[in-house]
């Protein structure tokens, strides 16, 4: 199974490479309107592959209040907020929570992480969340206090991940840390389509599985 990965490209649409499976981990929007996920589901409907998943993020504030099934589950689009799917014998599980940051959507207190993550099923070949686990491919940019950078990921999830080993897990929502990681057992991928400066610059992600 050869699957397509992207995630954070915030109205932009990049080129696809042909695949399966293609994987959106979130930020298809700047502010969630309806309108901006309408235009977002007219390019996924036209996209070659025969299966495709979209966790949504915390910019597509609407996806949060109604997940609009006439956009997306009724064009065969899996829309997964915190559950699964299983296709061709793969288990994908999607969750778009991340850690509480001013009022975005789909966020989380720190006190709710444990029960979040805990939903990921065993099973999970490829788990799908919009946001990092802690430490890995979570560095977000410096500041005053702390010039470099801070890890931003959330504990939790990293946790959930030790205790599931999924084959892959990708990410997105630190646009600063793109890119690949391998751990033990998993290999973790920040596929953010957008650079630190907001500019289009990084390919989707090529992967096979099964």
């Amino acid at each position: 199974m050869r699957c397509v990965a992207t995630s954070d490209t915030h109205c932009n649409f990049p080129t696809t490479p042909d695949g399966d499976v293609f994987i959106h981990a979130g930020d298809a929007t700047w502010s969630g309107t309806e309108r901006e996920l309408e235009v977002f589901s007219y390019w996924l409907q036209m996209l070659p592959h025969k299966y495709k998943i979209y966790v949504p993020g915390n910019h597509d504030r609407d996806m949060e209040l109604d997940p609009h099934d006439h956009l997306f589950k009724d064009y065969g689009v899996h829309v997964l907020i915190d559950e699964a799917v299983t296709i061709e014998g793969v288990t994908f599980y999607g969750s778009p929570r991340t850690p509480e940051f001013h009022k975005w959507a789909f966020m989380y207190k720190p006190e709710e992480a444990k029960a979040i993550w805990d939903k990921i099923p065993y099973s999970t070949h490829v788990l799908i969340t919009h946001g990092p686990p802690f430490g890995i491919l979570d560095l977000a940019p410096g500041t005053l206090h702390e010039p470099y950078g801070r890890h931003v990921g959330c504990p939790e999830l990293l946790k959930a991940v030790e205790d599931v080993a999924p084959i892959y897990q990708i990410m997105g929502h630190i646009h600063e840390s793109g890119g690949m990681l391998e751990g033990d057992g998993t290999t973790f991928m920040n596929v953010a389509h957008l650079d630190e400066f907001h500019r289009p610059t990084k390919p989707a992600v090529v992967f096979e599985i099964g």
